[in-house]
């Protein structure tokens, strides 16, 4: 009887055991299933920000790099533009030099015909002041007007195009303008009377000569200044080359630009006069005639 009531609280107390395990186990997972809903729903808030958030950096930096194309754009239209006004003031900075280049052909002709001449006789004839000296100063300027030299002047004007031509062409054509000046300047002093010790000397016009023109070094150190005139259509041909690789070549290879900075160290401002037309001269003396130089190496 007694066991029998035992057994019965034992197994009431069995069931409401394993009910509270049923309850308690119920419960943990709604707990673990109410967590982790609202666990999902935090993840998901947080991905839908960073969704947001990358959708809003990915528009910055979609903005940033518009502006930037936008910015390179421009820059590189403004460079465009500015490197066309540079080529255009580049060739005609190349056309005024050329243009001086051509108004030196009265310089030439002085070149040229004073070939055959003494010119530093002429010079010491020209500076006396008797009439042997009147009759040389006028020689000297028929030979400067026939040569359409009488009026002509060194145009500083061409010195402000050195800054947008070549190096390379700048120091060619100041050296060929050096070079043919050298028989112009003694016409001029020997039109004027005056004497040989106003010139400068030979030396830096010899050296630009041969830098110029390198395989006539040995004729040039022979013949000096008188060298100059067999060598005048060599030289022509040496500056028109210079403004052809100047059309061509602007910037000119590193070789080039360091003979243009040995030329450019040696060449001197040229001496510039101005004169009025003479009247027609009588013979000067035959002493003024001298040994021409022999043909000058090709």
């Amino acid at each position: 009887m007694i066991w029998d009531i035992v057994l019965r609280v034992l197994g009431g107390m069995g069931v409401i055991a394993l009910l509270g395990s049923v309850i308690a186990l119920a419960v943990k997972v709604l707990v673990e299933k109410g967590i982790q809903h609202k666990f999902d729903e935090a993840l998901e808030r947080i991905k839908s920000s960073l969704r947001l958030e990358e959708e809003k950096l990915k528009s910055t930096v979609a903005a940033e790099q518009a502006r930037i194309n936008s910015l390179q754009q421009l820059v590189l239209s403004g460079v465009s533009t500015r490197n066309q006004a540079l080529d255009k003031r580049r060739l005609e900075a190349i056309e005024r030099l050329w243009k001086g280049n051509v108004d030196m052909l009265p310089l030439r002709s002085i070149a040229l015909a004073t070939q055959s001449l003494r010119l530093d006789r002429i010079i010491d004839e020209a500076a006396k002041k008797d009439s042997s000296g009147a009759r040389m100063r006028e020689f000297a300027g028929m030979m400067l007007q026939i040569a359409g030299a009488d009026k002509y002047t060194h145009d500083s004007n061409l010195d402000l195009e050195r800054l947008y031509v070549p190096a390379v062409l700048w120091a060619n054509f100041s050296a060929y303008r050096q070079i043919l000046s050298a028989p112009f300047v003694r016409l001029m002093l020997a039109k004027s009377g005056l004497d040989a010790t106003l010139l400068k000397d030979d030396k830096e016009t010899l050296e630009l000569l041969k830098s110029l023109l390198p395989h006539t070094a040995t004729y040039v150190d022979t013949w000096g200044i008188s060298a100059i005139s067999p060598l005048v259509d060599q030289l022509t041909t040496t500056i028109v080359v210079a403004f052809q690789d100047a059309l061509t070549n602007p910037e000119g290879d590193a070789l080039s630009l360091k003979t243009a900075n040995s030329l450019m160290a040696t060449v001197q401002a040229m001496p510039t006069a101005g004169s009025t037309a003479p009247s027609l001269p009588a013979v000067p003396d035959k002493s003024v005639l001298g040994a021409t130089p022999p043909p000058p190496p090709q």
